[in-house]
């Protein structure tokens, strides 16, 4: 009589320790991609400031005459910060959902931290 009982004890412990984890990997799943679309959301932004800085750079490196010092100190920011946005760009990428942890809503975290670093030097040049 004592085994039956165990079993379903045992059986509804594990069911609701699976379904405490579901909703935890649901929460870490919705915090990741919310960290991830926020990001996303500022690329966009990013993106074309970072297409304006470069034909300005272009532009400054064509004109065919030795540069003066602020030029060249332009120059030298906009191509730093193509740099840090190209760093961006390396570790970019979308929520990993299967067997998420806190550690991918931590890559999320930081990728939206360095986005917003360089939309901060963005609008810092503009």
């Amino acid at each position: 009589m004592r085994t039956p009982i165990l079993c379903l004890f045992l059986a509804g412990c594990l069911l609701v320790g699976c379904q405490r984890a579901n909703i935890r990997q649901e929460a870490l799943a919705s915090e990741a991609k919310a960290y991830y679309q926020q990001a996303a959301d500022l690329q966009r932004k990013v993106m074309v400031a970072m297409e304006h800085l470069e034909q300005e750079r272009n532009q400054i490196n064509v004109q065919g005459r030795a540069l003066a010092a602020a030029e060249r100190q332009r120059v030298a920011d906009i191509e730093d910060l193509l740099t840090q946005y190209a760093r961006f760009e390396d570790g970019f990428e979308p929520v990993a959902t299967n067997r998420i942890s806190q550690k991918e809503v931590e890559r999320q975290r930081t990728s939206l931290e360095r986005i917003r670093a360089v939309w901060e030097r963005v609008q810092a040049l503009e």
